[in-house]
């Protein structure tokens, strides 16, 4: 939701950004991306304060890589987003299918 807020602002902000001449318009896309760079490096630390008041360590083990993957996994399962490869499910193109057909047929 926080995230979707933000996105917005972005887009509000941008548009107003694009008014006015160049110089103009150069100047005010600078402080609008620091901005939005600001106001996403603020939520992201909001949300890591939350996960770590529910419990979630994250980076206090040695294996910062590891932790960094863990934490991607919770955020995906909190926001609802499955957290499974999604790559099987798709649908085959006809290249594909016509390939299987040859390699079956020459079988």
């Amino acid at each position: 939701k926080e995230i979707s807020q933000l996105q917005d602002k972005e887009i509000a902000m941008k548009k107003t950004a694009a008014r006015g001449s160049k110089a103009e318009q150069k100047a005010k896309k600078k402080q609008v991306d620091e901005e939005i760079s600001r106001l996403s490096a603020k939520l992201k630390e909001g949300h890591a304060g939350e996960l770590a008041s529910l419990g979630y360590s994250g980076g206090s083990n040695n294996d910062n890589g590891k932790e960094k993957g863990n934490l991607d996994t919770l955020v995906k399962a909190i926001a609802g987003v499955s957290v499974s490869s999604q790559t099987d499910h798709s649908k085959p193109s006809k290249s594909v299918k016509r390939r299987e057909k040859r390699a079956q047929q020459e079988a």
